[in-house]
């Protein structure tokens, strides 16, 4: 698949009532985490907000997953600060050859 057309493919996004809440979950297909997440978890929380205020919820939980993640502007240190701290860390080939 092309570059162009996987841009046009939307997010799965779905909003559940509990009660008096309307919650959000949204699944991203990439995500790079520290350039984009803050800002796009920002955005399903305006998203969330704005939804509330027309059907009349308050606004619940924000579940925001991303099936593959990337490390763009801060990657070495960032990477490396994760992996340290994540106990039992696989690489994607061990993963493979379990």
């Amino acid at each position: 698949m092309s570059t162009s057309r996987r841009s046009k493919i939307p997010n799965p996004i779905d909003f559940k009532p509990i009660k008096d809440k309307l919650n959000l979950m949204a699944v991203f297909r990439s995500q790079s985490f520290d350039t984009k997440a803050y800002g796009n978890f920002i955005a399903l929380a305006i998203l969330l907000h704005r939804m509330c205020q027309a059907a009349g919820y308050k606004p619940g939980a924000i579940v925001s997953t991303a099936n593959k993640v990337t490390f763009d502007g801060h990657k070495n240190d960032l990477y490396k600060h994760l992996r340290a701290n994540i106990v039992g860390h696989i690489t994607h080939q061990q993963a493979l050859d379990i």
